[in-house]
């Protein structure tokens, strides 16, 4: 197919030929769709579909791609609006581009559709690619710190595929890391290709962020990433991008794929460890600068909501009462709330490190009880996951 002039895009966006395909985002901890990724098409009064790859780099290199941004906004709102008719607890996820965000008209757009009431925050979700995180102006900071503070969610797209991959996610309060489709695709063949896949996911967790992961093509590969703690996944296996109808027709059919909470608990276990490290070092910290003030901001806070174990245990977790393992962690996570609160407040009044120790250990010898309840009801899981499938 001959690549279109960018007349004749600029053609297409005038008779609103272009339109937009969602493909499902599935749940790894319930096997079902979360959300839909819009995805950008060109229909021809013909009925045939352009591909994106043959006019986006077309419209990028001429300029002309945030002025498509900004005319498939409310086409994107509309679309919301008949999806949340049918599964009102889903979102949707929309590209945007470093020139998108460089302007305010996108930002003040999407500002006034949650003022209107039509789109929740927490139902839109602005993907980025690296490329774009790593050309960030103040004045782009500035607006996506803006749309942060009104709740909206940004995802960095094609992780790992930079050269300084590390550096975009310092750039913008990124929540969600989308490992890139390349290196999921891999995974099967290649081994090295499956450890970047897991270290990505181990990285998103440490900072405190979510993992979703695209390009997913088999059911082995949906499999391994169900286990490694990626939040949420796309791709072939589960979907093809499909026109809103067809999309609309699959979430209403309630379709689900496997789901485990195995992946979750490797998540919480990483992040319990993290944590307990982290009171750790500080305390060393404090010993060895002799100043509670210079190195209280290492201290965690003792909010339960921000302890992941914490949180985990009273939210998501109560999906699996009942099991042994589970019951028995009530006790021990009362208790290390009440450690973390009172090193908390020790701290504050400026206790000397030597009067820490003792709830230190504390802190320590119930973490470790946790981690072993983590692991066995971990294993329970599993074990249940290969009867089911026998």
């Amino acid at each position: 197919m001959t690549p279109p002039t960018i007349a004749e895009i600029r053609a297409a966006l005038e008779a609103d030929a272009f339109i937009f395909f969602y493909q499902p985002k599935v749940s790894f901890l319930t096997g079902r769709i979360t959300g839909g990724e819009a995805l950008i098409r060109w229909r021809t009064a013909e009925g045939r579909i352009v591909p994106p790859g043959l006019f986006i780099q077309i419209a990028e290199e001429e300029g002309f791609i945030s002025e498509i941004t900004q005319r498939m906004c409310p086409r994107l709102l509309e679309d919301y609006r008949v999806i949340s008719g049918v599964a009102p607890g889903t979102h949707v996820a929309f590209n945007v581009s470093a020139s998108d965000l460089e302007h305010e008209a996108l930002v003040l757009a999407i500002e006034q559709a949650i003022e209107q009431g039509q789109i929740p925050p927490d139902r839109l979700r602005l993907e980025v690619t690296e490329s774009a995180a790593l050309s960030t102006s103040p004045a782009m900071r500035e607006w996506v710190e803006r749309l942060v503070r009104r709740g909206v969610e940004f995802a960095m797209d094609d992780f790992g595929t930079g050269y300084s991959s590390l550096d975009a996610i310092r750039q913008l309060p990124f929540a969600t890391l989308k490992v890139d489709q390349g290196m999921v695709r891999e995974m099967q063949t290649s081994e090295r290709a499956a450890n970047l896949v897991h270290a990505n996911v181990s990285l998103a967790q440490v900072l405190g962020m979510e993992a979703v992961a695209e390009g997913i093509e088999t059911e082995q590969i949906y499999r391994a990433l169900m286990h490694s703690g990626c939040r949420e996944g796309q791709g072939y296996w589960m979907s093809r991008p499909l026109p809103l109808e067809d999309y609309l027709a699959l979430v209403r059919s309630g379709r689900t794929w496997p789901a485990s909470h195995a992946g979750l608990l490797r998540a919480v276990l990483m992040s319990h460890v993290i944590e307990l490290r982290r009171v750790m070092d500080w305390v060393y910290s404090a010993r060895t600068a002799g100043s509670i003030e210079d190195i209280k901001l290492l201290i965690p806070l003792s909010d339960r909501r921000r302890i992941a174990f914490s949180s985990w245990y009273e939210g998501a977790g109560q999906a699996l009462r009942g099991h042994r393992a589970y019951e028995s962690m009530r006790a021990p996570n009362e208790i290390l709330n009440e450690t973390y609160d009172t090193i908390q407040q020790k701290a504050s009044l400026g206790a000397d490190p030597h009067e820490l120790e003792p709830h230190l250990m504390k802190l320590s010898h119930y973490a470790v009880v946790l981690i072993g309840d983590l692991l066995r009801l971990e294993s329970e899981l599993l074990l249940e996951e290969m009867k089911k499938e026998e």
